[in-house]
């Protein structure tokens, strides 16, 4: 196999979703699905004609050949914990994450959790949390998570039962996204850092798929299931023969893409603000949204209000916006690829999976350029600390050099 072949890039997932995505809207036909007129077209073929380009630019540049001291990607997330100081910061991590969100459970005076069972006061998940400091909690649980799965030195059973138990964080804030967020994220790492990851990748696709039905029982609870056969926008004597699962999981895929088509492009715009404010603390996006007016977007139903990544770009950006960012877009996308070697000490894979999670998540909002996991790849420096710099011959076999004790 050529080295090519063996490169992982977010650049070319991102192609494939949102080629998988158009075809999807080209064969379903629901109400609220808009027809992309010319304008939309001429804008989306710009914009990923010059998104390629970007990538094939980045591999245009030169760089400098593997070297002898390279180490294969599972190496060196192997690495990442061989020091006692990244095991104990991960421990005060995990402390200050427990303690954080207890006193978000506090100060909110239950779970959105259990409200949504109808135990205790009534609380939004969109209200929990405390202003400021939940995003960063946020940050700091997606690192945790990620980092307890590439912690080899600690004990199986310790490690399966602490990611269970960090599971029950988005379950218990209601939270989708930040479930959706830590399950993508944490199969990519444990399929990079697997010696069977066939069998990671058959688990994550099976976990999918049971997460959707979840998703859509819950969803069933909240709203019953006559509201969504009505809100699919299918023909009823379809929609009665569909699992309900399969139209809520039709529903948030295509309503954002139908979202943007809803609205027209623009032809001179340079507002990069939309697209870029997510690395903003709420705090300052909203002093800024009171200043400039809330962004202005027609949904096609009021209940479905997410508009994918393109709705902070197409509205507010024009061609000649749209064709720079296009080009930036794919020439980054392409410069997080991962290979089969990385330069020892090297958080490229982190790098990767953090990319490639907001490409998947991409087709519901703008995770690509979000504050959230910005600060999640900063906490992840700062618990590992420097990564240890070994060649292949000193990081396997493990029993090459003495390992830490197991914690």
């Amino acid at each position: 196999m050529s080295m090519a072949a063996q490169h992982k890039s977010p650049a070319r997932t991102f192609l494939a979703v949102w080629i998988s995505i158009l075809l999807l809207y080209s064969v379903i036909d629901a109400r609220w699905m808009p027809y992309p007129n010319g304008m939309h077209i001429a804008y989306f073929s710009l914009f990923f004609f010059c998104f390629g380009w970007g990538a094939i630019l980045y591999n245009l540049f030169p760089r400098s050949a593997a070297v002898e001291k390279n180490v294969t990607v599972r190496q060196q997330i192997v690495a990442y914990f061989s020091s006692r100081q990244a095991n104990w910061r991960l421990r005060v991590g995990l402390a200050v994450f427990g303690t954080v969100f207890l006193a978000e459970i506090a100060a909110a005076g239950g779970l959105p959790l259990l409200s949504f069972m109808g135990i205790g006061a009534e609380i939004n998940y969109t209200d929990f949390g405390l202003p400021g400091v939940h995003g960063i909690l946020n940050s700091l649980y997606y690192a945790i998570f990620l980092l307890v799965i590439v912690n080899k030195q600690m004990r199986p059973w310790k490690r399966r039962i602490l990611l269970i138990s960090l599971i029950f964080y988005p379950v218990a804030i209601v939270s989708r996204q930040v479930l959706m967020s830590a399950m993508i994220q944490a199969t990519l790492m444990a399929y990079l850092s697997s010696t069977k990851p066939f069998r990671v990748i058959m688990r994550g696709v099976l976990g999918f798929v049971a997460l959707i039905f979840l998703l859509g029982w819950l969803g069933d609870q909240r709203s019953g299931a006559d509201v969504i056969r009505e809100l699919s926008g299918l023909d009823d004597a379809v929609s009665e023969r569909v699992p309900t699962a399969a139209l809520w999981l039709m529903t948030y895929i295509l309503s954002p893409i139908a979202n943007v088509f809803n609205n027209a492009p623009s032809w001179d715009g340079y507002d990069l603000y939309p697209f870029l404010s997510g690395l903003l603390p709420t705090v300052f996006q909203g002093i800024i949204d009171a200043t400039r007016g809330e962004l202005q977007i027609d949904l096609v139903d009021p209940r479905l209000n997410a508009g994918s990544i393109f709705i902070h770009i197409s509205p507010f950006l024009g061609y000649a916006g749209v064709t720079i960012l296009g080009a930036v877009l794919g020439f980054a996308l392409e410069g997080c690829r991962l290979g089969k070697w990385v330069a020892p000490g090297s958080f490229k894979p982190f790098i990767y999976v953090i990319a490639t999670h907001g490409v998947v998540l991409s087709m519901f909002d703008n995770l690509l350029v979000h504050i959230v996991f910005v600060v999640e790849y900063l906490f992840i420096r700062l618990i590992v600390g420097r990564a240890p710099r070994r060649s292949a011959p000193s990081v396997l076999p493990a029993t090459a050099a003495r390992a830490p004790s197991r914690v």
